[in-house]
């Protein structure tokens, strides 16, 4: 009898976050992926040796698996047009990076491994994902946009590095002022690499500002007139992380007033992670990017939400957390622990 008890309760609770995943993916959040997305060829790479490019898929059958979205839920990208990359990067650089040695470079593979069609097509859709993500947000009143790929701020106006080809947070930013958009932009990186791609291509535009939260800094030099670089050291974790988070980013949203904020969630500061030396938990980085959604809803600025870096067993799980989080207004019950004062 007591067991029969306790089913009901469990019962309502996942019906009561069945409907409100259902109010929310038809209001206020967007969900953009595409099969694309995974490049088999980046198993081979060796930078991480058995890298999984498939977190996005892994999260969207999470997702089907607990009924918090339907198939037709998940809103398919085009492929970012030559005329959209072209307004961030330069002609030279779009012939150089369908080069099989200038993928070798950037993925960390050999001339001999790089399959160019499919490598570019991967990063082609994931910029249109985000292009999508970036117009849903500003002119189609979601509170959240979330593209299961993305985050490349290492490529710069004139070239491409750790992973990155195009700088699709940079792209959809130019898209939307050519459009119209004139609003003041935040972007938020918390990639255990620093951001440097993005803040090179916006070091004199005022109105973009670029924060960097990290661990690893690819470029020291260089000044932006609207960029904070943060650098913490080696076995940061969870509370030092979180302390520093809100000390520093707290204020620039006060002094920037964003009407759009992108975030580049790199799940690569988990103490698991090959590429990074943090010593975060799944459930600091969920409370990181919640914590990062709250600012932007407080101030009003939509969220554009991009995967960023994350190669170890455990990252897809931190993009899943954040998803079935704002889609249910619950934390999955997998990523209890660090919570930390919610203001």
């Amino acid at each position: 009898m007591r067991s029969d008890m306790a089913y009901v309760p469990r019962v309502f609770e996942r019906l009561r976050r069945r409907l409100a995943a259902r109010r929310r993916i038809a209001r206020t959040v967007g969900l953009w992926h595409h099969p694309g997305y995974s490049a088999p060829s980046l198993r081979r790479t060796s930078r991480v040796p058995g890298l999984r490019p498939d977190r996005g898929a892994r999260v969207i059958a999470r997702l089907l698996d607990e009924r918090l979205i339907r198939p037709g839920d998940v809103r398919l990208p085009r492929r970012a047009s030559a005329r959209s990359l072209l307004a961030v990067h330069t002609p030279k650089w779009l012939e150089e990076s369908a080069r099989p040695e200038t993928l070798a470079h950037v993925f960390g593979l050999l001339p001999e491994q790089v399959d160019v069609e499919g490598l570019l097509r991967a990063q082609r859709l994931m910029v249109g994902g985000t292009l999508a993500a970036g117009f849903a947000a500003v002119r189609g009143g979601l509170e959240v946009a979330i593209n299961l790929g993305g985050g490349f701020h290492h490529a710069r106006a004139d070239g491409g590095s750790g992973f990155c080809v195009y700088n699709d947070v940079a792209v959809a930013i130019a898209r939307l002022r050519a459009k119209g958009f004139s609003g003041p932009v935040l972007v938020v990186d918390v990639d255990f690499h620093q951001g440097d791609g993005t803040r090179q291509i916006f070091a004199k535009d005022e109105s973009v500002f670029t924060y960097s939260l990290h661990g690893s800094t690819w470029d020291p030099g260089g000044d932006a007139v609207a960029n904070l670089d943060v650098r913490l050291l080696a076995g940061t974790g969870d509370r030092e992380y979180l302390e520093t988070l809100r000390a520093t980013l707290r204020p620039l949203f006060e002094q920037h007033r964003p009407r759009l904020v992108f975030l580049v969630a790199g799940a690569d500061v988990l103490a698991a992670d090959p590429l990074g030396d943090f010593l975060l938990t799944e459930a600091g980085v969920l409370e990181r990017d919640l914590w990062i959604a709250r600012q932007a809803r407080r101030h009003r600025a939509p969220l554009v939400y991009l995967l960023g870096g994350g190669y170890s067993e455990q990252a897809w799980r931190c993009a899943a957390d954040f998803v079935e989080s704002v889609l249910t207004d619950r934390r999955p019950r997998t990523s209890a622990g660090v919570r930390g004062r919610r203001g």
